[in-house]
């Protein structure tokens, strides 16, 4: 599906992805726990406690379970240890890669919050594993690499993608320049991947009464963000540096319908957007890019959950 475009837009192609958060279990806690914890002691590196991910980690290893069963403990405990599943689905991207080492100790040397404005290595680190581990999970052959941050190679040729979070509107064409900078350093083909989490209140949860509804304001945001900035991207479009803009924003949501228990879902919104000016090899790979994101499994089981159904057995593990 291709979104509604203006004239300056070209082709966009919004993405929803949500994660049932109310459906893991004590044992996908656990294990994801296991996993980062096991993966910091491989690389030698201090998983430090009082750290957000060694907070995240002792957290879900301490709610407390029976045969697989809760044990006195709220949808909203659950819905805080989330995240570790998330994490070790992200810190999968660095097995095996040789600067795994560097990427940890920056984690849990400062700060992860993705509401604050303030900018950290960490964070930065975070959304190329984000990025990297979804177009993974999507099916697509990417790895972590410098230039620019991450690529992805199919047929023998390469894309580079540039990771960038942007806090405000100040920095915006500032911060597009540069991604754009280390995606020439990278080659002919390029897609800026950016973060607007931060454009999120803090601490805030959404409050919704249907699922279908959930993704309806972050892409408020997006869409309020585009219009604001997408002269910016035009520029390297008409210059043929840029092939893609790939955003994306991360924000929990409460399902309360008023008569059961609320459930809670990580929402990941994801928009692809390109040039119809561009020629065709450009405009292919941020349209592949959208169109490999609409077919991960995280995709298939928000369909499900909007149409009424429930999310099969493989999409439960999520």
């Amino acid at each position: 599906m291709i979104g509604p475009n203006r004239p300056d837009q070209g082709i966009r192609r919004p993405i929803r992805i949500q994660r049932p958060m109310s459906l893991a279990t004590p044992q996908q806690l656990r294990e994801a726990a296991t996993e980062i914890r096991a993966l910091y002691a491989r690389y030698k590196v201090n998983l430090h406690p009082e750290s957000a991910i060694g907070k995240i980690v002792n957290g879900a290893e301490s709610i407390p379970h029976k045969n697989g069963e809760y044990l006195e403990v709220t949808t909203r405990d659950v819905f805080d240890s989330f995240p570790v599943i998330d994490l070790s689905e992200m810190l999968r991207v660095l097995e095996n890669h040789p600067k795994a080492a560097e990427y940890l100790r920056f984690l849990v040397q400062d700060s992860l919050s993705t509401y604050s404005e303030k900018h950290s290595k960490a964070k930065d680190y975070l959304w190329e594993l984000r990025v990297c581990s979804a177009l993974r999970r999507a099916g697509l052959h990417a790895d972590l690499k410098e230039p620019p941050d991450v690529v992805w190679t199919q047929d023998d040729k390469v894309t580079g993608i540039a990771c960038k979070k942007i806090y405000s509107d100040a920095r915006v064409e500032a911060v597009v320049s540069e991604g754009v900078d280390q995606l020439g350093r990278a080659g002919p083909y390029g897609i800026l991947a950016i973060n607007l989490d931060a454009y999120v209140p803090q601490d805030k949860t959404l409050t919704v009464s249907a699922v279908e509804h959930a993704g309806d304001w972050p892409y408020r945001i997006i869409s309020d963000f585009s219009g604001r900035h997408d002269r910016h991207f035009k520029k390297y479009y008409d210059r043929g540096t840029l092939s893609g803009v790939l955003i994306g924003l991360t924000h929990r949501t409460k399902i309360d319908r008023g008569v059961e228990p609320p459930a809670y879902f990580m929402n990941v919104a994801w928009d692809v957007s390109t040039s119809q000016s561009l020629p065709w090899e450009h405009r292919r790979r941020a349209q592949r890019v959208g169109r490999w994101l609409e077919r991960s499994p995280e995709r298939e089981a928000a369909l499900a959950l909007r149409r009424g159904g429930q999310p099969n057995s493989e999409q439960k593990a999520l």
